[in-house]
């Protein structure tokens, strides 16, 4: 498989911040890789104001000088694009790539009055996995990724990323850190007891598919949970679905993954499920429904019948 990578740049210094991360990620992966630029509709800006040949031959020349962070400059490409940048990188990422890799922040100023999160919206509608960067992330990647935290609540929706990090795993060799919270309650140790069965059967599962993985379960708030123990296990990421329904805030995502990306110091691969509308047939969605359906009719074949 040859992976293909996606990497907004919008000229700032917040959306530089994903390139040393793309730039590792492409070297270890054999990785393709796009530098994308997207420039808003003239009109949207102020009336009258025109993107010049000028203007998009700088843009282009930045594009150039970025691919600089890569080990093999041959196999980067650029592209100058004109259009809403949400809309025009989430169908980018959506027909052409693996992954998406970009920083927390990719544009201020005009583009966050009145829009939706050019991240939040390439998250919410390519169907792509999204490598985020947040703001309190290193700028270099410390060390080549091992240890991945993936939080898991028992849903479909939170199984999705399996599918995604199944192959990444074994590509890079990556520990795969199954995570289950159950709240403090009355009934937490019999909670836990479950959710540890649960992830054992998951973290088997990703066994036969030749990933490093064990489980681990947390009581406690989800958010402040996937954190303390990304800091405890020193992770390297953190992989997670996000749950937000399209339709809602634009603005939202998940409010879990929301206060991940706010507070994590390392990267957090998201997915977000609702995209696999955007899929051209239900085909092209079967994969990873077709992995978490079938482990969850495993887990509840295994669980023992109510008397």
């Amino acid at each position: 498989m040859t992976w293909k990578i996606l990497v907004p740049l919008d000229g700032t210094t917040a959306s530089n911040r994903a390139l040393p991360w793309a730039s590792a990620l492409a070297r270890d992966l054999g990785a393709a890789v796009q530098l994308s630029h997207v420039q808003e509709y003239a009109h949207s800006l102020l009336p009258g104001l025109a993107h010049s040949s000028a203007a998009a031959a700088e843009i282009e020349g930045t594009l150039e000088q970025a691919k600089a962070s890569f080990y093999s400059k041959e196999d980067v490409s650029v592209a100058v694009l004109e259009g809403d940048p949400g809309s025009i990188l989430a169908e980018q990422a959506r027909e052409s790539y693996d992954l998406v890799v970009m920083a927390s922040e990719l544009r201020g100023g005009l583009a966050r009055i009145g829009h939706p999160s050019v991240a939040w919206s390439v998250i919410r509608d390519s169907g792509t996995p999204v490598l985020v960067i947040p703001h309190h992330a290193p700028p270099t990647p410390p060390r080549p990724a091992r240890r991945v935290i993936v939080p898991l609540d028992g849903s479909e929706t939170s199984m999705l990323i399996l599918s995604h990090i199944a192959p990444l795993a074994r590509t890079l060799h990556w520990l795969v850190v199954l995570l289950g919270i159950v709240p403090t309650s009355p009934s937490a140790t019999r909670d836990a007891l479950a959710t540890q069965a649960y992830l054992g059967h998951l973290a088997a599962d990703m066994h036969r598919q030749l990933v490093a993985t064990r489980s681990v379960v947390r009581s406690g708030e989800p958010g402040p949970a996937i954190l303390e123990l990304a800091r405890a296990a020193n992770a390297d990421l953190i992989a997670m679905s996000t749950h937000s329904q399209r339709g809602g805030n634009p603005l939202r995502v998940g409010s879990v993954t929301e206060y991940v990306l706010a507070h994590a110091t390392t990267p957090v691969l998201t997915f977000h499920p609702n995209a696999v509308e955007f899929f051209e047939s239900p085909a092209e969605a079967a994969p990873s429904r077709r992995f978490s359906e079938r482990l969850l009719t495993e887990i509840r074949a295994r669980q023992p019948r109510p008397k």
